[in-house]
């Protein structure tokens, strides 16, 4: 019998905001901390969550911010949840992927920032059926990728195979790609170690220097489809979970694609104020 895969996330809030002001996960967007909404995408999609931060100050105020919501609003989350301080501090997101990652109780984590609060449980679930997929055909790979078909590569021709064809044309997916909306196997965080030493932060390096399956963004399909990209609606239930993983099964590799998604990140309080009209 199989070992059940575990389903980890690993939620970024280490950033300074800067540019926000103030700290940017626990603004309100509809009445809701951005971080909630990240978390509640999550719901009945994993098995734990670990958000990162930069200091033990944040990480009080951020459990009692959730403790807050879940009392108010009578709700709990279906998997664990952890709080982890940045190792290497002020070193960028990557910092917090290698914290994230030793701390895992699987072979894989999905990355996601909490600026990003739109993600869609639908995007979720793709990422981790495909994970789920990779493992059990026994495909070596260390991470799972989404990238964007952009229409400045429209004389270039998409490889029909879902993995070892794209590895030949890498860095036109790693140009495109969404880094910080991955997932990266637990021993990516030996290399990011290595790149941090040489002061090189951008995560695209690393996919550079790793095996990756790369996943289409499907834009057609998300643009015709999506009416409201600045609501989360997820309504995902363990029921419907359930039976897309079974449904997955019968699917060829190259078929998978991210078709419901919006990985807008907010990092201007302008952002927000565009919601509110």
């Amino acid at each position: 019998m199989k070992k059940k895969s575990i389903h980890s996330c690993i939620i970024l809030c280490g950033g300074m905001s800067k540019r926000m002001g103030e700290d940017k996960g626990s603004m309100l967007i509809n009445n809701t901390p951005m971080l909630i909404h990240v978390l509640e995408s999550l719901n009945y999609q994993i098995d734990e969550a670990f958000i990162v931060l930069n200091n033990t100050e944040r990480i009080s105020k951020y459990k009692l911010l959730i403790n807050e919501y879940i009392k108010k609003n009578d709700i709990n989350f279906s998997f664990n949840l952890s709080f982890l301080e940045d190792e290497i501090k002020n070193k960028g997101p990557m910092s917090g992927i290698i914290t994230g990652l030793k701390n895992i109780s699987g072979d894989y984590g999905l990355i996601l920032p909490c600026d990003s609060p739109f993600v869609s449980s639908e995007y979720i679930e793709t990422m981790f059926n495909v994970l789920d997929r990779l493992k059990s055909d026994y495909i070596n790979f260390d991470g799972i990728i989404p990238f964007h078909f952009k229409k400045s590569n429209e004389n270039f021709t998409f490889p029909k195979s879902g993995f070892y064809e794209r590895e030949k044309t890498k860095d036109i997916f790693i140009e495109n790609s969404e880094p910080l909306h991955s997932i990266y196997s637990k021993d990516t965080y030996k290399k990011m170690e290595i790149f941090l030493k040489k002061n090189q932060m951008k995560v695209k390096s690393i996919i550079k220097n790793i095996k990756p399956f790369f996943i289409l963004i499907d834009e057609e399909y998300n643009n015709n489809n999506t009416t409201n990209t600045n609501t989360n609606t997820n309504t995902n239930t363990n029921t419907n979970t359930t039976n897309s993983k079974n449904n997955s099964k019968n699917k060829n590799l190259e078929d998978y694609k991210i078709s419901k998604f919006n990985f807008s990140n907010i990092n201007y309080k302008k952002d927000i104020e565009k919601i509110k009209k």
